[in-house]
């Protein structure tokens, strides 16, 4: 396997000059001539490196291994795409390198980080920065909890209402395009009162409602802060008085700053904006906590999670792991998420500017 990585290496990087073929012959048969025609051209190669000239065998097929491991690392840099995917996204290209230098040996473990414990040293200190790194950028205080659980945003459809509605109450909806309509369907799968307080199905979602009259004795107000397949965002969030926000944040938590105050429950799929696919961000505060009630199953109550610092039970611990690499480079290289917003305005009204002067394209929302 080194022996044919090498090879397929080797030509670019000495813009083939070397037949990787004659290079397979010598590694494969180091003092077999295979003929005359690889000997002038591998001894010209060999002269790059005097102080191994005369190395044949495994030990030279290391040496090149290593020779063209660098540039065969910045071709593939090289390669890379613009990737515009939803989610999975494209993450943050520092990060994916630190994830490669540390695969084999994390933090000097001699394990892989995908290999150690959660219960281990090392992986409580990845869960516990992950979880300052969000509350310091997010400014949440104490009476917030940060958890980390599987089944995405879609489980927190179900997962939500389960948790803070009761059966004698009612909780206000905003419909505002796909997303929400699914969290809406599920509420009321599992027999929840659920009002629509407001809905921009009218123009296929085209817009978010205004001037909106909440049910002042809703358990909550839930809402999608962004709405990828349509296209609109919540500018400002809407006064729901007394009521907590239950927000959908999951295409746009970490792009931006905003009061955490009204909201009882944010949850995000870190694959859009901030990790891998495979987990969920949870953010609760105190009061709501108060409303689990237990006769749910252990894995389905957000105390759980809670109680444990989302180590109930082995949680995804990779993925977990790529998300604080994410928030440190959020924090640490942009510069946090005002930073963070001004890039994303700029990104923005280059692409609607765009847009918005064409003749041929025709903006939806």
């Amino acid at each position: 396997m080194v022996c044919q990585q090498a090879c397929q290496g080797v030509g670019e990087v000495f813009r083939h000059s070397v037949d990787p073929d004659i290079l397979l012959c010598f590694f494969r048969n180091p003092r077999q001539h295979c003929d005359n025609r690889w000997h002038s051209r591998l001894s010209n190669v060999m002269n790059i490196i005097p102080k191994y000239r005369l190395t044949t065998g495994p030990d030279f097929v290391q040496i090149w291994a290593h020779i063209i491991d660098g540039r065969w690392k910045r071709v593939m840099t090289a390669n890379r795409i613009f990737n515009f995917n939803p989610g999975p996204a494209a993450l943050p290209e520092s990060v994916l390198k630190e994830i490669q230098d540390s695969f084999l040996n994390y933090d000097g473990s001699g394990m892989s980080v995908i290999e150690i414990s959660h219960r281990s040293k090392w992986f409580e200190e990845i869960i516990d920065d992950a979880v300052t790194r969000t509350k310091r950028m997010l400014k949440l205080g104490d009476q917030f909890s940060v958890l980390f659980l599987q089944g995405g945003a879609s489980l927190q459809f179900a997962m939500a209402p389960m948790n803070l509605l009761a059966d004698d109450s009612t909780a206000d909806y905003v419909d505002t395009g796909t997303w929400s309509t699914k969290a809406i369907t599920e509420a009321q799968t599992l027999g929840k009162t659920v009002n629509v307080a407001a809905s921009s199905a009218d123009r296929n979602y085209a817009y978010i409602p205004r001037d909106i009259v909440f049910n002042p004795d809703a358990a909550y107000v839930h809402l999608t802060s962004n709405n990828t397949i349509k296209g609109t965002q919540w500018s400002r969030f809407p006064d729901t008085g007394s009521a907590p926000i239950v927000a959908d944040m999951s295409s746009d938590i970490m792009s931006r700053g905003f009061d955490p105050a009204p909201f009882g429950l944010i949850y995000a799929g870190a694959q859009k904006n901030f990790g891998p696919s495979g987990v969920c961000m949870v953010i609760i505060r105190e009061d709501m906590l108060q409303r689990v009630p237990e006769s749910l199953p252990s894995m389905l109550k957000y105390t759980t999670y809670a109680a444990k610092n989302s180590l109930y039970n082995t949680p995804p611990s990779f993925a977990i792991y790529t998300v604080q690499l994410v928030l440190k480079w959020l924090e640490e290289t942009v510069g946090g998420l005002a930073e963070m917003e001004a890039l994303n305005r700029q990104k923005a009204d280059h692409l609607y500017g765009c847009l918005d002067a064409s003749s041929f394209y025709r903006p939806t929302a």
